[in-house]
């Protein structure tokens, strides 16, 4: 009761202090969501002229999980986010330990991955970053490289 009392009075602060067109955005953002029509969210970035090459649903999605005053809507916008993220994989690259995860318990988590705090030093890009460190949460969606943790104790 005391943390959500000081957060309620964090996020007062911080959009008191914010300039108008910020504080506002979180009420267009949340308009938006709750009509299923992001066009106010458009304007207000025609307005404050302000352009991106991507989807205007992804900005949405990834000021949500940005932003104080939107918090009870980031699972939501992680759920999407990941959904977008997770789209392009190739279902060949679908791991044994990943078919195993969704026959016993639907869609495995993040969480439940090695790769999650451990990175899999695999030349890539990002070979040794941790999912966590490229910015994955354990309640995400896992990937179709997923290997359960216990794998590392071998």
């Amino acid at each position: 009761e005391d943390f959500e009392a000081g957060l309620e009075v964090a996020k007062e602060k911080i959009l008191s202090d914010a300039p108008d067109e910020i504080a506002a955005l979180g009420g267009i953002i949340r308009e938006a969501i709750e009509k299923g029509d992001i066009t106010g969210f458009k304007e207000f970035l025609e307005e404050q002229e302000m352009s991106f090459a991507g989807s205007i649903e992804h900005l949405m999605d990834l000021i949500i999980i940005q932003r104080l005053d939107l918090k009870d809507l980031e699972p939501a916008a992680r759920i999407r986010l990941r959904a977008r993220t997770l789209q392009s994989e190739d279902p060949a690259m679908m791991t044994p330990d990943y078919k195993t995860a969704v026959d016993a318990n639907g869609i495995p988590n993040c969480r439940d991955c090695r790769w999650f705090v451990t990175g899999p030093d695999d030349m890539g890009e990002h070979d040794n970053k941790s999912c966590v460190e490229l910015g994955t949460k354990g309640a995400d969606q896992a990937c179709f490289g997923f290997l359960f943790k216990e794998k590392l104790r071998t």
